[in-house]
């Protein structure tokens, strides 16, 4: 799903995501559409079907409490996780989502011992995301190997994405919590 107040860009958007189909084989079904439609430029299949579509609206129903739950959980992450941890900037021109909840270890941690340590809880947690560097495809293919990007190596080595979701309860969020104080508080060693 893609929203934009840009109606050219979603116009384009539309017609990328129906093979390049122009606008008006969207009529075709309609009393003063035809059967003609014209592939103007290379597109893709990213229509929804009915199926998804129908789970879609059934989603957006509960868009608010979703967004509002998730924000709860992010204020609370913020408020309890230890005071090393740092987090992605909020925008001051929109409220934030949280679809993700990344946080920024500090460099005395290690990332990956970080995640064993909550796996070993019963803790999942992932990284978002792996730069594209880093992936054969982009290393081998596109970038040849030749590219340095220090920066983005440099966060990836230090982000972890912790439990983040609508369903997620109070006591989850008091265990996630109270999981990720104690390894920061074993690395203090």
């Amino acid at each position: 799903m893609v929203v934009s107040q840009d109606k050219d860009f979603l116009e384009r958007i539309r017609k990328l995501s129906y093979f390049g189909i122009n606008k008006k084989a969207f009529e075709r079904y309609e009393k003063k559409g035809t059967w003609f439609y014209e592939i103007e430029e290379n597109g893709y299949k990213f229509n929804f079907d009915s199926i998804h579509a129908a789970m879609g609206l059934v989603q957006l129903e509960k868009l608010d409490w979703m967004n509002e739950r998730r924000r709860f959980l992010a204020k609370n992450y913020r408020e309890k996780l230890n005071s090393e941890i740092s987090f992605t900037a909020d925008s001051k021109d929109h409220y934030h989502t949280y679809h993700l909840f990344p946080i920024i270890l500090p460099d005395r941690v290690d990332r990956d011992e970080f995640a064993t340590g909550l796996k070993e809880q019963n803790i999942g947690s992932s990284v978002h995301f792996i730069p594209l560097h880093r992936h054969s495809y982009y290393r081998d293919q596109v970038l040849t190997g030749k590219e340095s990007f220090p920066i983005a190596d440099q966060i990836f080595e230090k982000i972890l994405s912790l439990p983040m979701f609508p369903g997620m309860s109070d006591e989850d969020l008091t265990d996630v919590c109270t999981a990720v104080n104690q390894i920061m508080e074993r690395a203090d060693g």
